[in-house]
């Protein structure tokens, strides 16, 4: 029999607890009983470092947690996040996780990137509110390499979810996609030194996406305590009031004015009634979401705040009939790894083990993959 060692039974069941999971769900990710966890949360239970680690694994942490004595706490909310009209009160035990993994991630960035300094636009192209959205996204267009049009055509919405995923990155964003309930969490951002980290949910449709990342991109120009310090949930605060910049900043970054009046569709959507399904052709040739192309509309005075507004609730009421789909699409474990961990500290991990500053299994660790897999994940990393 390996090492074992006994566990504090307040500390077991906080783990659990500050992730909102069940008693139930958690025993099934243990893969115990339920009686059996149950015991383990009540009663000091020496167990292998073996079952530990399966323990650990669950809840996002390494078994050394049960060697630390520190109060566990739930993970800090950040104060930035965006959520659907229709959105649930509170947030459920995967959207935690998916806050707990970012923080972590953080943790992954700064101990990888450690004595070099990030300089991601983000931080290179500080503004205030007092600025126009206009003219900063202009500015971050052309800091991109983009024109003043459209990027060029691609082959579908999941296509120009990777283009901007790709440009923001070579910019030196942290972009992470992982399973958070768009009803809870859509996307959020988190800052931490000269890191900037953007974290989007990989179950929102991919125009929804685009949106929210160019809204996180407006979030972490802007520089506010409020997005980078933890609050609770339900807290107001000066992120709330920046909500309509980064709305109109995204809007401008992904429609530039010049670029839409160029476009015979946007006369034609004009010269129509303007109503869901009217604005659907071109929207997907830009490859954004109808109602973000209503919202130019509105933005430019073609149609009125309380027109937008019908329009929008017409859409919230029809989202579960939307056509364009919200599953990220089946992804290989390597790709999937990725898009996690977000492509640019994939590709410092590898950079850092090119440099012998990393072995092999540390690696694995941070990628939190077999070794097996590693050479797959390079590569798509690369690609």
């Amino acid at each position: 029999m390996g090492p074992q060692l006994q566990v504090d039974p307040a500390r077991l069941k906080s783990l659990r607890d500050r992730l909102g999971i069940p008693l139930d769900a958690a025993a099934k990710r243990v893969n115990v009983a339920e009686t059996t966890l149950a015991k383990w949360e009540s009663e000091w239970t020496t167990l292998p470092i073996e079952t530990l680690q399966k323990v650990a694994r669950s809840y996002k942490r390494n078994w050394y947690v049960f060697l630390l004595e520190d109060e566990i706490g739930k993970p800090a909310i950040p104060h930035d996040f965006r959520r659907r009209r229709d959105a649930a009160a509170s947030l459920g035990s995967d959207s935690l996780i998916a806050i707990d993994e970012a923080w972590l991630r953080l943790d992954k960035i700064e101990a990888v990137n450690e004595g070099q300094s990030l300089s991601p636009i983000t931080q290179r192209l500080r503004v205030s509110r007092d600025s126009d959205p206009e003219e900063v996204a202009a500015r971050l267009r052309q800091k991109l390499g983009l024109a003043e049009t459209f990027p060029a055509p691609v082959s579908d919405a999941y296509a120009a979810l990777r283009a901007w995923v790709e440009a923001l990155t070579a910019a030196g964003l942290y972009i992470s996609q992982v399973p958070m309930p768009t009803e809870e969490i859509r996307a959020f951002c988190l800052s931490r030194g000269s890191a900037d980290l953007i974290v989007l949910s990989n179950k929102d449709w991919p125009t929804a996406r685009i949106f929210s990342l160019i809204h996180e991109v407006g979030h972490l120009l802007l520089g506010s305590d409020a997005m980078c310090q933890p609050v609770e949930a339900d807290s107001a605060g000066s992120a709330h009031q920046e909500e309509p910049w980064c709305n109109r900043f995204a809007a401008a970054v992904l429609m530039p004015r010049a670029a839409l009046e160029g476009n015979h569709r946007f006369h034609e959507l004009l010269a129509g009634e303007i109503k869901i399904g009217a604005g659907r052709g071109l929207a997907k040739e830009i490859g954004v979401s109808e109602l973000a192309l209503f919202r130019r509309l509105e933005t430019f005075g073609h149609i009125t705040t309380a027109q937008y507004q019908d329009l929008q609730d017409e859409a919230d009421e029809n989202w579960d009939a939307r056509s364009d789909s919200g599953s990220s699409g089946f992804l290989i474990h390597s790709k999937r790894i990725v898009s996690k961990e977000s492509p640019l500290l994939v590709r410092h991990i590898f950079d850092s083990y090119e440099r012998g500053d990393l072995s092999y299994r540390e690696v694995g660790m941070l990628l939190d993959a077999p070794l097996r897999s590693i050479p797959k994940i390079r590569e798509a990393a690369a690609g």
